[in-house]
């Protein structure tokens, strides 16, 4: 199909929101991983630690599907300086919407 309705922005637009979603989501793994691990090295002694075991494990999988999908998005951009661009606009708008008065 021919976009005609589409802005030439429109693509590098979307890999770039999709791109900083998956950064923000791969930090807040990192950031339970370590919460994980600093929860089961200062454990009390004789403590259980099978679901944190496995919830660090698990968190560990997810985290590597986070970055197998944003090296997918990353191997779609076309050029640097319109990807650039796209994350600068997208940025802007993220803060506009962060500044907006709640209604």
């Amino acid at each position: 199909m021919k976009y005609k309705y589409l802005e030439n922005t429109y693509k590098a637009d979307v890999l770039a929101t999709a791109m900083h979603s998956r950064e923000v989501e791969f930090f807040h793994y990192d950031l339970d991983i370590k919460n994980f691990e600093h929860m089961i090295d200062t454990a009390p002694a004789g403590s259980d630690l099978t679901d944190l075991r496995k919830r660090l494990a698990d968190t560990r999988v997810q985290m590597a599907i986070v970055e197998s999908s944003y090296n997918a998005l990353e191997s779609q951009i076309e050029d640097a300086k319109t990807h650039a661009e796209a994350v600068t606009r997208t940025a802007l708008k993220r803060k506009a919407l962060e500044e907006a008065p709640a209604k």
